[in-house]
């Protein structure tokens, strides 16, 4: 993990044999179901890990923020400060833009609904002396390479003339031209994949790469309405459930997970051709709490 920055930019955790070499194409084709999944269901790509880390550390960083001594004990080192730290240090060092715009929404939903203090003073404080030590240890060269080299990747993701001219940007023109020939049903389940290269003569279109973009394209606009009432309905019950809980420790992990939810549904904007696991575990977990807070206000 500590080498993600500057190991490789695009295949970043090292785990796996020869992982810098591994070839996209291989996988190209998955929302079709022609190609295998298991390099998808891997943290082979900084993007996996950033989506991993959206899901657990808002919910750190929540139980941080709540500080009572029933999060502390229930939860122990969970809920302490280096977790949600360290959980936002690994982040930032997966060079994820969309996971770090994930969880900007995540932290904004806990500031908002916790404590603001703590995630604009102390965070951002404990935040940059982590930082500076790794930023020390890359300069003596810790990492595989010079602290120059973190300093010019961190200016490349963030370089706007990069970000206007990433292929996602042509996906979602193509998107526009599918959803305008087809756009009640779609092109049908996992058919994008194969007819949005037809449509520009190129191969270079492999998805949607955003989950809501997606179900536009193989659904049309009914599976768009369809999903994001799904996630709409998961959210509003969520939040009901919130204002009526009358258990502090239950309350705070609720937050944590609803802030989680709503990063990833971020994330999943611009890089998910599929709801993430990450993603329907925590929706599947936020309906036990839901049921659990309505169970308590009827008895």
């Amino acid at each position: 993990t500590l080498d993600l920055p500057l190991k490789d930019l695009t295949w970043s955790i090292d785990a796996v044999k020869n992982s810098s070499a591994y070839t996209y194409s291989h996988i190209r084709y998955y929302s079709a179901g022609i190609a295998h999944f298991s390099s998808r269901a891997t943290f082979l790509e900084s993007l996996h890990f950033a989506s991993y880390l959206n899901s657990v550390v808002p919910i750190a960083l929540a139980l941080w923020v709540g500080k009572s001594t029933e999060i502390r004990e229930r939860f122990g080192m969970f809920a302490s400060p280096m977790v949600a730290i360290l959980g936002i240090i690994a982040l930032f060092l997966t060079m994820s833009r969309s996971g770090w715009g994930a969880f900007a929404v995540a932290a904004l939903i806990i500031a908002f609904r916790l404590s603001p203090r703590v995630l604009f003073i102390h965070v951002p404080l404990i935040t940059a002396i982590l930082a500076g030590g790794v930023l020390i240890l890359s300069k003596v060269g810790f990492f595989s390479e010079s602290i120059s080299s973190l300093g010019a990747v961190i200016s490349g993701r963030l370089n706007l003339d990069g970000i206007l001219l990433d292929p996602r940007v042509g996906y979602f023109m193509v998107l526009i031209e599918s959803f305008r020939q087809h756009p009640i049903l779609g092109v049908g389940a996992g058919n994008f994949a194969l007819t949005a290269p037809a449509m520009i003569g190129s191969s270079t279109i492999h998805s949607a790469h955003g989950l809501l973009w997606t179900a536009l394209a193989d659904f049309g606009m009914l599976g768009f309405l369809g999903m994001l009432s799904v996630f709409g309905v998961i959210l509003f019950k969520l939040n009901r459930a919130i204002s009526r809980c009358s258990e502090n420790a239950d309350r705070v992990v609720m937050i944590g997970i609803f802030a989680a939810i709503c990063g990833l549904l971020a994330q999943s904007m611009f890089c998910s051709d599929r709801p993430p696991f990450y993603l329907m575990l925590l929706m599947g977990l936020s309906t036990v709490y839901i049921s659990r807070t309505v169970t308590e206000a009827i008895n």
